[in-house]
């Protein structure tokens, strides 16, 4: 399983800056990643962006890696 600064590096690089500053990666289990977002907005905007992000993440990450994403509106970076 891939470190946790290892999937927020992926993140970042998949869905870009501004994204990512409003986004976190928080756990990745069976293959499963769940994603806060800062608000309903970003949970809006990310959500028709599923399969692009997790081709992405399968790019970078290793097939197997990453299977499924979720969404969900978070308490921010550091929560």
């Amino acid at each position: 399983r891939p470190s946790r600064e290892v999937v927020e590096e992926a993140w970042k690089r998949v869905v870009g800056e501004k994204a990512a500053r409003n986004s976190w990666p928080r756990r990745l289990t069976g293959g499963r990643l769940v994603v806060e977002v800062g608000n309903s907005g970003w949970m809006y905007t990310l959500s028709p962006l599923k399969t692009q992000i997790l081709v992405g993440l399968i790019e970078i990450l290793g097939a197997g890696r990453v299977k499924s994403l979720s969404f969900r509106i978070g308490e921010g970076k550091d929560a």
